[in-house]
């Protein structure tokens, strides 16, 4: 197999195993990365909501009816925010956040969920007596959403690195093929059909490879001394027949 083959074979084989690696790799990370930008959207969601309660009252989102769960569901039914009042006995605690994963029933079907809850006094400036009440705020996101990004995501990424390991195939061969052709040139151009000393051409090759330009003036130092060998040989064997035909003439 000749060395751009295998150059070329080892490459794709690379590439292919950087596929399959990032095949593996890369849903577990789509996935976190989904969870997270879903986490940072929940909490943009939660500070424009105390920013509207602290700006306007919770007027805005309950009316007179204090006692009473706010909710509020996109049209789509993929995100939703309610404000739960809370008993007297929780009004002291210190507010508390997390963000879990569990079903909720939006209208008569029920979906998962995750969810952002605060608890904490929620009310606008200047109205001590809604401050000093404790509410469960939740803004919550469906795992369908969830899973989307995480699909387009992961698709997205394959995409790229099957892409980019194709492209990356052909460009190495190009450049094993550019980088091996001092190599082709010495051996279709010096070697190949050589059938004595003679017939070697000693012009050195077009190349800036340190490698091949070693290799070429190594070659041609050898074929020198070959055709000096034969020279001496030659003349050598010239001698041989003058002196051997010397006195068979004069017999």
């Amino acid at each position: 197999m000749k060395l751009q083959n295998k150059l070329g074979l080892f490459n794709g084989l690379s590439k292919l195993l950087l596929v399959v690696l990032g095949a593996l790799l890369i849903p577990p990370i789509v996935q976190q990365v989904a969870v997270a930008h879903t986490d940072q959207r929940l909490h943009e969601k939660k500070q424009e909501v105390l920013e509207l309660i602290a700006r306007d009252g919770l007027a805005t989102f309950l009316r007179e009816e204090h006692d009473e769960t706010y909710a509020d569901y996109n049209i789509l039914k993929q995100e939703y925010i309610t404000i739960t009042p809370l008993g007297a006995a929780s009004g002291n605690a210190a507010p508390a956040e997390r963000i879990f994963e569990e079903p909720r029933q939006v209208g008569k079907a029920v979906e998962d969920f995750r969810i952002l809850s605060y608890e904490a006094p929620l009310g606008a400036s200047g109205r001590p007596e809604a401050a000093a009440r404790r509410y469960r705020l939740e803004i919550g996101s469906s795992l369908g959403t969830v899973e989307l990004l995480t699909n387009t995501l992961r698709s997205l990424a394959l995409w790229v690195l099957v892409a980019g390991a194709v492209l990356t195939v052909f460009v190495d061969a190009a450049f094993a093929h550019y980088l091996l052709r001092p190599l082709h040139e010495l051996i279709s151009r010096k070697l190949r059909g050589i059938r004595q000393p003679g017939e070697f051409s000693f012009e050195r090759l077009d190349t800036d490879t340190n490698d091949f330009r070693q290799l070429d003036d190594s070659l041609s130092a050898l074929m020198r001394q070959l055709q000096a060998s034969f020279e001496k040989e030659r003349e050598f064997m010239s001698n041989v027949s003058h002196e051997l035909l010397t006195p068979t003439s004069i017999l």
